[in-house]
């Protein structure tokens, strides 16, 4: 086996071995991008979620809170009939 014939085995897979890598490092921050994006995406909808739940949650309050009122003036009425 000459040297030519020995660098080229070794070089031309190599060569392509390093080229895979370096393809593999920009697919990989593609995706890293990309997964970034999207928990940004989820992050902007919960928090719109989450401010729709804090009002809801302050309205199931308020309701019964009204309703125990008005159950506390009811029993008050039903003890003055008797």
């Amino acid at each position: 086996m000459t040297n030519l014939q020995l660098l080229l085995s070794i070089g031309i897979p190599t060569f392509f071995v390093l080229a895979d890598i370096l393809l593999n490092h920009r697919e990989v921050a593609s995706l890293r991008t990309d997964m970034n994006r999207q928990f940004d995406d989820v992050r902007r909808q919960y928090d719109k979620v989450g401010f729709r739940l804090t009002r809801i949650e302050d309205d199931k309050k308020q309701f019964f809170k009204t309703t125990g009122m008005l159950g506390g003036r009811m029993d008050e009425l039903s003890s003055r009939v008797k």
